[in-house]
């Protein structure tokens, strides 16, 4: 297991849809195989609701394609902007393919070789699934768990297509 806990360095084990930690047997959440290894201190970003709402995507989203995840989380982050909604979401979707010229030009020695490349603050998934479409891997981390969801499945959408 590469995983850590954050603070005390212990070794996470794998647990019914969460990890424990080895060292201090805190526990932390699972959804759809992305660990949220956050901790709960003083944040713009309430942990509680956010998993809240990290449970109702993928219950009523599951199935749902990569441009459908992106559309909603924009819709019920800002539902009175819908010429806005639909331009970021073409911008996303776009934005894999958009970024090959990229990482050929001046982003190839941050993805070069054959390793993994880390992507902080990966948002949608954008440059991991441009990536993807070169054959590189990534690691994206990112303050929300919803968009790391998002990108989980643009990622896999490319690898699908590949």
């Amino acid at each position: 297991m590469i995983w850590r806990r954050p603070y005390c360095i212990g070794s996470l084990h794998d647990e019914y849809a969460s990890l424990r930690c080895g060292a201090c047997c805190r526990t932390f959440p699972v959804f759809d195989g992305i660990p949220d290894l956050r901790t709960a201190h003083p944040s713009w970003i309430d942990l509680t609701a956010e998993h809240s709402y990290a449970r109702k995507l993928l219950a009523e989203q599951m199935e749902a394609s990569p441009e459908e995840w992106v559309r909603r989380v924009f819709a019920d982050q800002s539902p009175d902007e819908s010429t806005r909604i639909a331009l970021r979401t073409r911008q996303v979707m776009a934005g894999p393919q958009r970024l090959r010229g990229q990482l050929a030009g001046w982003l190839r020695s941050c993805v070069a070789g054959n390793g993994l490349f880390l992507d902080a603050g990966c948002g949608a998934g954008v440059l991991l699934a441009g990536a993807a479409l070169e054959g590189r891997r990534g690691i994206g981390i990112d303050v929300s768990l919803v968009w790391l969801l998002v990108a989980a499945r643009l990622v896999r959408a490319v690898v699908i297509r590949c």
